[in-house]
């Protein structure tokens, strides 16, 4: 009985010997997947080290400073403290400023402005404030930055103007703005520290370190 088993599997080891052989040790494709569908596969397999590049999204520009807006409570020792319980240290080697009121016609193209305004539906700026600067105070000047109530504060240069209404350009956009009822236009003169006094409204830009870089007061 074992010498029949042995002959059986002898000659069935025949094809398998005479496939290697004729293979030349290389693998051949099995029953179940042709040789032109693993080279089909091959092809469709993109290489290793071919990746999907990986895009990033644009960082928006930050400005290291932020905008203070509120009425003066009480100056003690450098310190300004406002209504709402914010406050900011005096910098002995930055002038005041001095808000003196303008009209409309005072908003020319070409000026540097600072605008305090409310985003409208339609998103035009609603102003209540415009500020008419000699020049921008600095490189990082131009930009959007929140205000509290609401507000939004806009540095920019005039591009035109109609009327009431104007547009702004600045680092990375433009906006149209209208001078809401009520709204002021102030041109921004030369000022002291005398001039900050309980119920004053102040402006300020200040370093993350609560130091007021720029100040005007109203």
């Amino acid at each position: 009985m074992d010498r029949v088993v042995l002959a059986a599997f002898a000659i069935a080891s025949i094809p398998f010997a005479t496939a290697c052989a004729a293979g030349g040790g290389k693998q051949t494709a099995t029953p179940s997947q042709s040789p032109q569908a693993v080279a089909a596969t091959v092809a469709a397999t993109p290489a290793a080290s071919a990746q999907t590049p990986v895009v990033q999204a644009a960082t928006p520009a930050t400005n290291p400073l932020s905008w203070v807006t509120g009425t003066v409570m009480s100056v003690s020792d450098g310190k300004v403290t406002l209504q709402d319980g914010s406050s900011f240290t005096l910098d002995p080697q930055r002038p005041v400023s001095r808000l003196t009121p303008a009209t409309m016609a005072d908003v020319q193209p070409g000026k540097v402005v600072a605008i305090t305004a409310k985003r409208q539906a339609d998103n035009k700026l609603a102003a209540s404030l415009v500020r008419i600067l000699a020049a921008a105070p600095s490189p990082t000047f131009f930009g959007q930055s929140p205000l509290d109530a609401g507000n939004l504060m806009t540095n920019a240069t005039v591009d035109k103007v109609d009327g009431s209404t104007f547009t702004v350009t600045f680092t990375g956009g433009g906006a149209q703005v209208i001078l809401a009822p009520g709204g002021q236009v102030a041109t921004v003169g030369t000022g002291s520290a005398s001039d900050l006094k309980v119920g004053a409204t102040v402006f300020a830009q200040v370093r993350g370190d609560g130091v007021a870089q720029q100040l005007s007061v109203q």
